[in-house]
Formats: C-alpha cells, sequence, structure tokens
C-alpha cells in the first residue's frame, strides 16, 4: 500500500473546489485497488485545509477527542438505544 497523499489546500482556493479534489482523490486510489478508510480521509483533508480554516478544524479536532474519550462508537450506539 502507498502512503497517503497529501492534498495541500491551494492559497485561495475555494473549499468547495479543494473537497471535490479530495473526493476525487479517494476515489483514484479506491479505483486503484487502495482503500482510505473514512477517518483517515477526514484526518488528510483536516490537516491540509489552508491556516483560514485553523479554527474549524481546532474545535473539530477537539470533539473527535472528547468523543474517544467517552468510549467507542459500540458504547455510544447503547446509550442511544436507551
Amino acid at each position: 500500500m502507498t502512503r497517503p497523499t497529501t492534498l495541500k489546500m491551494i492559497s485561495g482556493e475555494p473549499i468547495s473546489d479543494y473537497l471535490i479534489r479530495a473526493e476525487t482523490l479517494k476515489l483514484d486510489r479506491e479505483e486503484a485497488g487502495e482503500k482510505t478508510s473514512d477517518i483517515i480521509f477526514s484526518a488528510m483533508v483536516l490537516k491540509d485545509l489552508s491556516a483560514a480554516y485553523e479554527s474549524i478544524v481546532t474545535v473539530l479536532n477537539s470533539g473527535l477527542q472528547k468523543l474517544d474519550e467517552f468510549g467507542s462508537g459500540s458504547e455510544l450506539h447503547d446509550v442511544g438505544a436507551m
């Protein structure tokens, strides 16, 4: 398996173009037989956003860390079933 590709948002690039480019890259990798999990894909997208999105990335990463501290997805599902 090859190393994850770096996307790097281009200066002045609209977020919609960046996300389309990211999704295209993911699809191209899948067609080549290289699966990228949703978590890895999300991390790649967040990591390579421009500095203008730093506060959004911080908030999203903080939320993910809190979910991780709370427990696994199955535990979250069990809580929702009550």
